[in-house]
């Protein structure tokens, strides 16, 4: 339900920007173009920079948290450097159109708007536009008409779905809007009108308390605008201000501002950098100027088209933009409020300065700084302060990984540690496919302590992406499985010796390992990256700077394929070898920069220490293959795993282990939805328990 309201309201948003820009600026003359550039330009800068120097700044109040996540695609999409004539030139208008392409939508309707200007026999042009315009709102207005039951199915999915600590996270965007717009409405606007004319703080709230009242309790700009004009003609005839050019710039600025960005808009780009740190990526302080800039433009049109845009160009999961909604049932009314007041200030301002009342210099304008900047400092300050008492986040990705189990239909299984016997050098001898099946059994080399391949859960059985594979394999030949913990440099022999049939240990191809070892087909494509701890993440970005660094000390896990491959690329480098990954992330000493790895494993291992994070230094260049490996003679066994691989890639049975395994799908036992019949009132318990035990274990 939520998702169809979602698309609905999208649906009229770009057109409805389209015709509404061109015929809005188009019916402007240039006197009127010339006068509200003069009056009314600084004005709307002023608030811009206002608005937009909180959301900058929000991030410093974002509290401190633990994060890490299974790995994901975005880590490896390689960042495209933002093309600012693409996002705000169109070559081609309706590209820009069918892609979301907000700025470039804004930029050409403004360009067409402004070229009408001066179009003789305009009117028909405009009319026809008003009429578009005027029908696409009544198509959202229907659509708003359900509304309430739309936010309720979004609330109510959120609630259900979300943990109680995302809810947690979610106070942090509240309290920081919330807090943020207080300050404005109530102290850095009125302090504006005090400062440059004769207004009273409280005159503002008096006369136009009833337009600021249906504006908050409605969250309707466009029905508060007649009383913002009257209100605003009431307070200069009271003052003795009024003038006939200062009504006229009234009746100009008020609804001419009504489509541009003010500050109640603006707040709610907090949300960006918010969600960035809500699901753990935040955004860098190099970004922040671009995603301003972006987030500018686009909110002369719909927030509803510019929140998703300004989502995915920073890579943030599209399903927080259903959370957005959700916070907007209570932001909202806050940012009608302060829009409101935003507008109803730039009339005054803007028609006192166009009748020349008033003057603004150099000295009102530091003072009204001095309030600002104190009022910035008070909303951090105070959320900063709110946020450290009040603010707890359980980090559960660690119980989530230790929690993992097997899935799907297993064959009996046991784990056989290395005997004594293992160490004598026997005659070589292999297993072929038939002889496996006469003896019942295959027998698998795995390495210990290897996420996301192979581990051992929190009840001491042995998971992982590998074994869940090695489990269709057997079925595959109808036999029982043998695992056989090992050392990576100890595949070769025990393959040779046959005291294992098959090694699975997350294995790149390489030429070294193709040279000593039978390698299959590929189950996986990894990428290379690095393993290291969140603060030093930058230092790591780009393989021109990693090339440069001196003596940087990178730690490769022993008889590692991986490392001669390293050595030539980072040739100034200091590569050391450590017996097990464990050893790089519990190291006290820090005698290591960063870990060298593949990204899919490396993600899984910061889920237990989310202090470090997962680096791929850009350009992205260093994919590399995923294989099992056999007895470099052993080619029968090799063909028929070759041709299992690639039936099992072609089915989805490979896909749905690496979904659950390295993205983390389903990570923690499903759980049913909250209720109120189930968690309120208590029906439905015999229920709950089918659906657990059905959410066991399914064949596949």
């Amino acid at each position: 339900m939520g998702s169809v309201f979602v698309r609905l309201l999208q649906m009229t948003v770009l057109p409805y920007v389209l015709f509404s820009l061109v015929s809005s600026v188009g019916k402007l003359s240039p006197s009127t173009v010339r006068g509200l550039l003069k009056a009314g330009s600084g004005l709307v800068v002023g608030s811009w920079l206002l608005a937009l120097g909180f959301v900058a700044l929000a991030p410093l109040a974002f509290p401190p948290w633990q994060s890490a996540s299974f790995f994901s695609d975005a880590l490896v999409r390689e960042n495209r450097a933002l093309d600012l004539l693409a996002l705000y030139l169109p070559s081609n208008p309706f590209h820009a159109l069918a892609n979301n392409i907000v700025p470039a939508v804004v930029v050409f309707s403004l360009a067409v708007g402004a070229a009408l200007i001066g179009v003789p026999n305009k009117t028909r042009v405009i009319e026809v536009l008003d009429v578009a315009t005027a029908a696409l709102t009544r198509v959202t207005t229907s659509v708003s008409r359900f509304m309430p039951l739309a936010i309720f199915a979004v609330t109510a999915s959120a609630a259900g779905t979300m943990s109680v600590d995302e809810i947690s996270r979610l106070q942090v965007y509240f309290a920081l809007y919330l807090f943020a717009s207080i300050a404005l409405t109530f102290a850095v606007l009125p302090a504006a009108l005090a400062i440059w004319t004769p207004l009273r703080y409280g005159t503002v709230f008096r006369v136009c308390g009833d337009a600021l009242v249906t504006g908050f309790t409605t969250g309707n700009l466009l029905i508060t605008l007649p009383m913002m004009i009257e209100g605003c003609k009431e307070i200069l005839r009271q003052e003795g201000l009024e003038s006939e050019e200062a009504n006229a710039a009234i009746d100009v600025l008020i609804p001419v501002t009504l489509n541009a960005p003010l500050m109640g808009k603006l707040l709610t780009l907090i949300f960006v950098p918010f969600a960035a740190w809500f699901v753990g990526t935040p955004l860098e302080p190099e970004q922040f100027l671009g995603f301003l800039s972006s987030g500018l433009v686009t909110y002369f049109g719909s927030v509803n088209a510019a929140m998703p845009f300004l989502l995915d160009t920073y890579h943030i999961p599209a399903d927080m933009f259903e959370l957005f909604l959700v916070t907007g049932v209570v932001s909202a009314r806050f940012s009608t409020l302060l829009t409101s007041l935003n507008m109803i200030v730039i009339g005054l301002l803007g028609a006192l300065i166009l009748s020349g009342a008033i003057r603004i210099n150099r000295r009102s304008l530091i003072a009204l700084a001095g309030i600002a900047a104190v009022a910035v400092a008070v909303v951090l300050g105070g959320a900063k302060a709110l946020f450290t008492k009040t603010f707890t986040a359980n980090y559960e990705k660690a119980e989530a990984v230790r929690g993992m189990t097997l899935r799907g239909r297993l064959v009996p299984w046991q784990v056989e540690p290395l005997s004594a016997e293992d160490a004598l050098p026997p005659a070589r001898r292999s297993f072929g496919v038939q002889e496996i099946r006469e003896r019942g059994r295959l027998t698998v080399g795995f390495q210990r302590d290897n996420l996301p391949y192979a581990f051992l859960n929190s009840s001491g059985t042995l998971v992982g992406l590998d074994v869940e594979l090695a489990h269709r394999l057997a079925t595959e030949l109808g036999v029982s499985l043998t695992f056989v913990p090992m050392e990576l440099g100890q595949f070769g022999d025990a393959l040779e010796v046959g005291r294992i049939d098959v090694a699975l240990a997350g294995l790149p191809m390489t030429t070294l390992a193709s040279a000593e070892l039978g390698l299959t087909h590929s189950y996986l494509d990894a990428t290379l990256g690095l393993v290291v701890r969140d603060h030093d993440r930058q230092d790591f970005k780009t393989m021109v700077d990693l090339v440069q660094m001196d003596g940087v000390r990178i730690a490769v896990v022993k008889d590692h394929f991986l490392k001669r491959r390293v050595e030539s690329l980072l040739p100034r480098a200091r590569v050391e070898a450590i017996a097990s990954p464990r050893e790089f992330f519990e190291d006290s000493s820090r005698q290591f920069d960063a870990l060298l790895f593949t990204a899919e494993a490396g993600a899984a291992w910061t889920l237990l220490y989310p202090e470090y994070t997962v680096v791929v230094p850009q350009p992205v260049t260093a994919r590399m293959p995923i294989v099992m490996a056999v007895a470099p003679e052993n080619n029968e066994l090799r063909v028929f795993i070759n041709e299992w691989i690639d039936l099992a890639r072609a089915l989805g049975v490979v896909q749905r282990a690496y979904d659950h395994w390295v993205l983390g799908q389903d990570a923690q036992p499903e759980q049913p939805r909250w209720s109120v019949l189930r968690n309120v009132l208590g029906w439905g318990e015999g229920m709950d328990r089918n659906y657990q035990q059905g959410s066991g274990v399914t064949s596949e």
